[in-house]
């Protein structure tokens, strides 16, 4: 149908229960509107563009789709464009697990379908050294955690440990990757930039303005994002020279967590205002608060967020700290969901940081004062 999103294979409806939203291919003969491309990109990160006219049937899509997959390959969509470039969905990475066989079953559905309100219980949780703090998830699914001591950890997509080594400083927060694949890691007085594949030091930046307890770091383009806690405000860098280029401050109150939503947008967990801010990634212009409406339902209320991650379909994930829960909001302020209230324990110190991996949809949460990571594993349901 005209504005599609993504396609899925039957072994994934079942594990999502969208069985019953789901039609055989052999008995449907639903057409795909208007002429389409779309992106398939393979693991090993060739790509596949598939175009489709206004006759064709989704027995064509599986047709094509199964002449691009490798044995046992996951394939994911990111981008479903009309012929004109007109992007009919925003929301670029959901996994496609094609194991495409006589009966299997191929759904297109209108917009992104993540369901946090059913998220019960962990999918997994992984024993790590004390205090994990900074998360963060590659395009190949590995994730990486720093912890207060200094370590930091890699493991696989199925969360195998690949590497352990020693950072330089302890006290480690968040992590980004550079344009050039470089790591960056926001240590209490700089941010260290990492050779990504040795990890070994290259240089610091910003380590000129004393200690400041950096909590947060993003980056965007040529321009790193640091939460500078001590002196609450956000300070930006030019990752290249490493010269401070503007502070922006708004009111800020111990800010920690920092996130990029497509490249105009930095939201900033404000820990000690109670909200999230965000703020116009060009020009750093106050744009709106998340969290702290005083009219708004006590649900709908955050209490000292340690960090923020934006979804790819834009949703804030905010690691709410005093109330021990994930809230999702949308980027308008509205309250999607509150994520296991009361689980993550807040010991009066804790600054626990999260993740969200863009292929699988699962959210990984340093647990800080439990030692652990736990993943979540958002269901999806037929909109």
């Amino acid at each position: 149908a005209k504005g599609v999103g993504y396609c899925w294979s039957a072994s994934v409806a079942d594990q999502i229960n969208m069985a019953d939203a789901v039609a055989p291919l052999e008995s449907h003969s639903s057409q795909v509107s208007d002429s389409l491309n779309l992106v398939l990109r393979l693991v090993n990160g060739s790509e596949h563009r598939l175009q489709f006219d206004g006759t064709a049937t989704l027995q064509d899509l599986k047709d094509q789709v199964a002449l691009t997959r490798s044995e046992k390959e996951a394939v994911f969509a990111y981008s479903l464009v009309r012929d004109d470039g007109e992007i009919l969905t925003n929301a670029l990475s959901k996994l496609l697990s094609l194991g495409v066989q006589d009966g299997s079953v191929i759904m297109l559905v209108n917009k992104s379908i993540r369901d946090y309100t059913k998220i019960t219980s962990f999918e997994r949780t992984v024993q790590c050294h004390r205090y994990p703090n900074g998360v963060f998830i590659d395009e190949k699914g590995t994730l990486m955690t720093c912890h207060y001591s200094g370590k930091l950890q890699v493991r696989s997509a199925d969360y195998e440990l690949i590497l352990e080594t020693k950072l330089p400083r302890m006290q480690a927060s968040q992590m980004a990757i550079a344009p050039n694949g470089d790591l960056l890691v926001g240590f209490p007085s700089e941010v260290g930039v990492f050779d990504i594949d040795k990890f070994e030091l290259k240089r610091f930046i910003g380590g000129d303005q004393g200690h400041r307890y950096i909590r947060g770091l993003a980056i965007s383009g040529a321009r790193v994002f640091v939460s500078a806690t001590r002196l609450n405000r956000i300070e930006v860098y030019d990752f290249e020279s490493g010269s401070l280029t503007a502070t922006w401050d708004h009111g800020l109150s111990h800010p920690c967590g920092l996130a990029v939503f497509d490249d105009r947008l930095l939201a900033v967990a404000d820990r000690g205002n109670n909200r999230v801010q965000l703020i116009n990634l060009h020009d750093g212009t106050h744009i709106a608060d998340v969290g702290n409406d005083p009219d708004a339902d006590p649900s709908a209320k955050l209490g000292q967020p340690n960090d923020v991650h934006i979804d790819p379909e834009g949703n804030l994930l905010v690691m709410d700290t005093r109330n021990e829960r994930i809230a999702v909001f949308t980027q308008g302020g509205s309250l999607i969901a509150s994520v296991m209230p009361g689980v993550f324990k807040d010991h009066g110190n804790t600054y626990s940081y999260l993740a969200c991996n863009h292929i699988t949809g699962a959210v990984v949460v340093s647990n800080n004062d439990e030692h652990c990571i736990s993943v979540l594993a958002p269901l999806f349901s037929s909109p």
